[in-house]
């Protein structure tokens, strides 16, 4: 579905490349390796993680997962200026959202 929609963005303008990130997660170690080899070959920006999507499902942030009980796959495409730039820009936002107060 990733390739797919990889695809469909092309035929469409969009440069997936520079503007979708792409993660995936699958139980099976083999087919979520399979699906970060062609992602790698199709220059895409995301990540795959190992494990049961149902039962452990992958949660967080999508630009800065946390990788805590998975196994997870970057694409050298993930570690790109602009990428890296967006992660950071959103640890800024983080920082500087107001903070908002409990009710008492």
């Amino acid at each position: 579905m990733l390739i797919a929609f990889a695809e469909n963005a092309y035929t469409q303008g969009v440069n997936y490349q520079r503007h979708v990130l792409f993660v995936g997660q699958d139980v099976d170690a083999t087919v979520a390796r399979m699906v970060y080899l062609q992602l790698s070959l199709l220059s895409c920006a995301g990540y795959v993680a190992v494990g049961d999507s149902l039962s452990n499902p992958f949660t967080g942030d999508a630009l800065s997962p946390n990788k805590s009980n998975h196994d997870v796959w970057f694409t050298p495409m993930y570690f790109r200026k602009e990428w890296e730039w967006r992660r950071v820009w959103k640890q800024v936002g983080k920082l500087t959202s107001p903070i908002k107060a409990e009710k008492v």
